[in-house]
């Protein structure tokens, strides 16, 4: 798991962690990438150039994420560490998820209500 305390060993997730950054930091730059190329082909109309950047997107971020599991699939053929690798990305991603959609927006919306909230208090 991500964070484990078997043996005592806490820092058995950063690894993992760290893979999930490496993901995230990795497609924002082939996301730019893939912008540039498709914007430096000659399509013929809008959808078409919407198409071939979503063809390339979907490949390099395919790529990106699955490459590891490939490897330990069908490379090392380990297929507890590649159960191990599994959980480990999806916990962390499925907490990364749950901060940026739920944690971080509710967070927002309560220090903007004390912030007008202070503002209307100052104002009276």
């Amino acid at each position: 798991a991500v964070v484990s305390t078997q043996s005592g060993h806490y820092g058995r997730g950063i690894p993992v962690i760290l893979h999930v950054v490496i993901i995230q930091v990795l497609n924002k730059i082939y996301q730019v990438v893939a912008i540039k190329l498709t914007n430096w082909e000659n399509h013929r109309s809008p959808t078409q150039h919407e198409n071939a950047l979503y063809v390339k997107r979907f490949f390099f971020e395919a790529f990106d994420c699955y490459i590891a599991l490939f490897y330990l699939a069908f490379i090392e053929n380990d297929i507890v560490l590649l159960r191990k690798e599994l959980v480990s990305l999806y916990t962390v991603d499925s907490i990364r998820r749950l901060s940026t959609e739920t944690l971080i927006p509710f967070i927002t919306r309560k220090a903007s209500r004390a912030i007008a909230s202070k503002e209307k208090d100052s104002n009276c």
